[in-house]
């Protein structure tokens, strides 16, 4: 996240060096220190939101900033860009181009109060969604996934368990052979709950595409229990 730094703008004109009382004031001596130390008031007037007055101590921290000379401050009197108030210098129309102290503050709290209602419409975003959040956690979930309640074997046979640890993630399926005692005593069982024949070619088909057997070995265990089939039927 971008860190945001509360920066402060002074308005300057873009034709501020061709302006009728700076072109005298830089053909003088020491000229170029005392736009230094305009600019330098105009800083001090806006950070400690004087509306553009100085006073004496005013004056005297602006030298020492501007690191300027004590008498670099009657070339901004003698050509206008400081002005003579009741007593105390004045920036030369500082408040028609700058803020006053009284909307400054009032800017500043309408900022502040627009952060605050942000903040809580945030806080509250939040809590919303962590109330859903623990709410979902706290509902109970149905392990069965099996919705059919439909027991006709025909149309519903039973689940061949697959050959091979599927629980292992990431490694390849370690198919056991096709003697395995266990795998055609499945299939035999599959069989006699599924006596359509035509359907368990079918499903062997599906059986084939899922497992990737090759046609090989699809082939040899239709052998091996087609006999068995074709033998139950006669004795049918």
């Amino acid at each position: 996240m971008t860190r945001r730094f509360d920066f402060q703008y002074v308005p300057l004109d873009v034709r501020f060096f061709g302006n009728e009382k700076v072109l005298p004031l830089l053909k003088m001596a020491g000229g170029k220190s005392a736009v230094v130390l305009y600019f330098v008031s105009l800083c001090y007037c806006f950070d400690r939101l004087t509306d553009g007055k100085l006073s004496p101590l005013a004056v005297e921290k602006c030298v020492k900033d501007a690191m300027v000379s004590k008498g670099t401050s009657e070339l901004l009197i003698r050509v206008g860009l400081w002005e003579q108030r009741r007593g105390q210098l004045q920036v030369h129309h500082y408040l028609e181009f700058n803020r006053s102290r009284t909307e400054v503050l009032a800017l500043r709290e309408e900022r502040a109060r627009a952060g605050r209602l942000g903040g809580q419409a945030s806080a509250q975003a939040r809590a919303v969604a962590s109330a859903q959040a623990k709410s979902k956690q706290n509902q109970p979930t149905n392990t069965n996934t099996n919705t059919n309640t439909n027991t006709n074997t025909k149309d519903h046979p039973p689940v061949v368990p697959p050959r091979g640890d599927s629980t292992r993630t990431g490694k390849p399926r370690r198919h056991r052979p096709m003697n395995d005692g266990h795998y055609q005593e499945a299939v035999r069982e599959w069989m006699e709950g599924w006596p359509d024949y035509e359907k368990f070619l079918e499903a062997r088909r599906v059986d084939f595409d899922v497992r990737h057997k090759t046609q090989a070995e699809y082939e040899s265990e239709l052998a091996a229990v087609l006999p068995q089939k074709e033998a139950r039927d006669d004795d049918g």
